[in-house]
């Protein structure tokens, strides 16, 4: 089992919001495992977004990062989606500032019902999203 994190702002532009990051103290705290959701777009790579929640959830003093996936939800509108989405590191910034977390895209209809149901089963009090990951 691991924790959603859905990530404020979304595109990660300017950091992590600092409710955010106090989510993710949480989970470090009780070392919970969690996957990231933020969304395409904002002038941000795919790979930047990535870096932003892997050092997010890093553990102090070490190299090891709680964040153990990213999610992109596509922002494409209307009929203008290209389905499948090839994401690409023209940049080689993945080698370059070492991204060890798997990063994958989905739709956006997908992502707006995942951000939808994780809202409405937030767990009261835990402060995140239990998801199971199989």
């Amino acid at each position: 089992t691991a924790a959603l994190v859905i990530c404020s702002p979304r595109t990660t532009k300017g950091g992590l919001s600092s409710e955010t990051l106090a989510e993710i103290a949480k989970l470090q705290q009780r070392r919970i495992q969690f996957v990231a959701y933020v969304e395409r777009g904002d002038g941000i790579t795919f790979v930047q977004k990535a870096l932003v929640c892997q050092r997010a959830g890093q553990l102090e003093n070490t190299d090891v990062s709680l964040c153990i996936g990213v999610v992109v939800g596509n922002t494409t509108t209307g009929g203008n989606e290209i389905w499948p989405y090839t994401m690409q590191d023209n940049r080689n910034e993945a080698q370059k500032y070492g991204l060890k977390v798997p990063v994958v895209m989905i739709r956006r209809d997908d992502g707006t019902k995942l951000v939808k149901t994780a809202a409405e089963s937030s767990t009261a009090g835990q402060g995140y999203t239990p998801c199971q990951i199989k």
